[in-house]
């Protein structure tokens, strides 16, 4: 079965903007990789996420593990409007903060739950 967490990975190494993709939150998580770190040390950092040109925010629930040859982390997606977005994510420990990594581009889709179901003549 596959699952839809390779939704977001890239690298923390500044690139072009990705190819855009679709999300809905609660169906996956945003991922990406720590190169050249454990997972100790990648779980010992916190991680920003850049939305557009709005002020960063810290990625919430963040869980790093080792992998062949990066270590992958996966978080929460971070609060959106509906619509194309672009996010960038740098790592953090206290006021130091990396590079931004690579532009991904999603667009936020956001569901509501139908109420008041009833027959109309």
């Amino acid at each position: 079965m596959k699952r839809l967490l390779l939704i977001a990975c890239f690298l923390l190494v500044p690139r072009l903007v990705a190819a855009q993709t679709t999300i809905t939150p609660g169906t996956s998580h945003v991922g990406f990789d720590t190169p050249g770190q454990s997972a100790a040390v990648a779980n010992s950092f916190t991680y920003n996420v850049y939305v557009d040109a709005l002020p960063k925010v810290t990625l919430a629930n963040v869980t790093c593990s080792a992998g062949t040859p990066n270590t992958t982390c996966v978080a929460d997606w971070p609060s959106m409007a509906a619509g194309v977005h672009t996010l960038t994510i740098t790592q953090a420990s206290g006021t130091a903060e990396s590079g931004k990594s690579t532009g991904l581009s999603i667009t936020m889709v956001v569901l509501v739950v139908p109420t008041n179901p009833r027959q109309v003549p």
